[in-house]
């Protein structure tokens, strides 16, 4: 157990996802339930196990990962972009429910990411890339190092005043 051997957890960083793309006809009651198990699931419940130990400590940061997906209809992954969608009504939830033990709950809406993932799986070749990147304002591939800079600083005391906001990081995809 983490605790017994790190102490208390003052940090949670909740990245649960599975972005899957799916047709809207395909989504079976099934696969309903499954995808939001996988991407909302452990948010909450991660969030809770963990209250007692940051009270206990003066206080915390839970950094929910959501996704732009949602914001723009997603249509090839409706169920992915629902979860995503409410994972800032969590962190709005939990950031009111645990305001008062000092815990901060925020989220980040990280863009597409360009991740060896995501070129096996959804970029064909270099130039699906590039065109991905000209409709950015940032003209430049967002790279895991970027999201990871705002992890740590919602993660950091910089940001001891923010609470139940998302922050989105996407070069200006649009």
């Amino acid at each position: 157990m983490i605790r017994n051997r790190l102490g208390n957890i003052t940090v949670l960083v909740n990245n649960a996802a599975n972005d899957d793309r799916h047709e809207i006809d395909a989504v079976t009651e099934e696969y309903w339930d499954a995808s939001l198990d996988l991407n909302l699931r452990p948010q909450f419940f991660a969030a809770q196990a963990v209250r007692e130990q940051m009270k206990a400590e003066g206080g915390g940061s839970i950094i929910n990962f959501s996704s732009i997906a949602w914001r723009g209809g997603a249509s090839n992954m409706p169920v992915y972009a629902t979860a995503k969608s409410a994972t800032i009504g969590l962190t709005r939830a939990l950031g009111r429910g645990f305001g008062t033990d000092n815990i901060r709950v925020n989220a980040i809406e990280p863009g597409a990411v360009i991740t060896e993932r995501q070129k096996r799986l959804w970029f064909k070749d270099q130039a699906d890339i590039d065109s991905l990147v000209a409709r950015q304002t940032i003209q430049k591939m967002l790279l895991g190092d970027e999201i990871a800079r705002t992890v740590l600083f919602l993660a950091s005391d910089d940001s001891r005043m923010i609470t139940k906001q998302s922050i989105t990081v996407d070069a200006g995809l649009r």
